[in-house]
């Protein structure tokens, strides 16, 4: 049975939901809490952050590397729960060894079911009431504050609420971007930004890139638009099936391209395939066209660079991969490695919400507390995805989830 009246109804079971039911119990034992979710259980799309390690922060962590309406009301939450809290929360509290490499946090595990055990073994023991498979259709005004409306006809009441239903990205897990709806009652238009895929794989038309299907490299990418590059990030890259890019340094500036197209420009990716400067490619060239003159091209570069991908760049050079090294001069290799630090891929725009890790979009950061509370109705309350704030891969939108969830609580409790 429901109680009467909860300190806190939480509508959505992930990262932030859990997080904020465990610090809400962190700071008041005797916290009355029910957390409402649509899924058969709590926590399926934390389990496949980090793909299934759940990096679940950044040693680096800027509100720069986000997206959001306010930057410095961004900082400020980020700042008042940071990674260091972060750390000692889930060590000295949630009891998992966590582990560094380089400037991400793992579990010691490297599951991400170690994670949501944790969250969801804290709240457990403490007494939170689970609504499963009956999601929140509808929030209302009551006398004692809140009135949630479950699909099943019954109702949950609560001096607070704590919408942290996530964005729209994986709607399979059951993000499909209720908050927006949920609220709607008490939500004004101008403070509502719609959905949008990001970290998403993007999409190209370039001429012979699905025959790329599969390559990877180490290097860098950069978006360009009416010669200015709009964002620039370094890591893995992949050419995808479908005749995409992919991978973590793709992921980082999607959302730029996608922002730039709603504007109606016209960006490309800049690829630097080696990782390296023209000026050291182009040796690396010298050398190997002095070491084996006899070599066509293609073989004598072929320990440079994916020998399909170089056959690409040599497309774009118009330059024969059959011909003898020694008779590309130096202005052809002077070409090649031009290309090879900044070969340009047209962009036709990105996959959809099921392949976007993250979503932009959603309740405006600026008209929200630094509490988040909703400056229009005291009690109701935003965390997590839910909020339009999304960041780069590598922790940056957990770290959000954790740090939006504990101020959200500290509202709650007014602490």
């Amino acid at each position: 049975m429901h109680k009467a009246v909860n300190d806190c109804v939480i509508i959505g079971g992930g990262a932030s939901g859990l997080f904020a039911a465990c610090y809400l119990k962190y700071l008041d034992p005797y916290c009355d809490i029910c957390i409402v979710e649509k899924m058969p259980r709590v926590g399926k799309k934390l389990l496949l952050t980090g793909s299934g390690r759940c990096n679940i922060s950044n040693a680096r962590i800027s509100a720069k590397d986000y997206h959001t309406d306010d930057e410095d009301k961004l900082s400020a939450v980020l700042k008042s729960f940071d990674v260091n809290e972060t750390v000692q929360f889930y060590e000295n509290n949630l009891g998992i060894v966590l582990t560094r490499k380089g400037d991400l946090y793992y579990p010691l595990t490297l599951r991400s079911a170690t994670v949501l055990d944790s969250l969801r073994f804290y709240i457990e023991e403490r007494g939170v009431e689970f609504i499963l498979e009956d999601p929140a259709v509808r929030v209302a005004s009551s006398v004692s504050g809140y009135l949630v409306q479950l699909k099943s006809g019954s109702t949950v009441s609560s001096s607070n609420i704590l919408i942290a239903t996530g964005g729209r990205s994986y709607p399979k897990t059951g993000s499909e971007g209720d908050a927006i709806e949920l609220a709607n009652k008490f939500l004004k238009s101008e403070d509502i930004i719609p959905y949008a895929p990001a970290l998403v794989p993007l999409t190209s038309d370039k001429p012979g890139i699905k025959n790329l299907a599969g390559i990877r490299f180490n290097g860098s990418i950069s978006i360009i638009s009416d010669d200015h590059e709009h964002a620039r990030s370094e890591g893995e890259i992949l050419f995808a099936k479908d005749g995409g890019l992919t991978g973590i340094a793709v992921l980082d500036v999607s959302d730029t391209v996608l922002r730039l197209l709603d504007k109606g420009d016209k960006p490309y990716a800049s690829l630097n395939l080696i990782g390296k400067s023209s000026g050291d490619v182009l040796m690396m060239l010298y050398i190997r066209r002095q070491l084996f003159p006899n070599r066509t091209v293609c073989d004598a570069f072929s320990g440079i660079i994916h020998r399909v991908l170089l056959e690409g760049v040599l497309r774009d050079c118009n330059i024969d991969p059959r011909a003898k090294v020694s008779s590309i001069n130096d202005a052809g290799l002077t070409k090649i490695s031009n290309v090879l630090c900044g070969w340009s891929i047209s962009l036709s725009g990105a996959k959809g919400f099921e392949d976007a890790q993250v979503s932009s979009g959603g309740i405006k950061l600026g008209c929200l507390t630094d509490n988040m509370e909703y400056k229009g109705s005291r009690g109701l309350y935003f965390a997590g995805e839910a909020v339009n704030v999304n960041g780069i891969c590598g922790g940056y939108n957990l770290q959000w989830a954790w740090s939006s969830a504990v101020c959200a609580a500290r509202g709650i409790l007014d602490v």
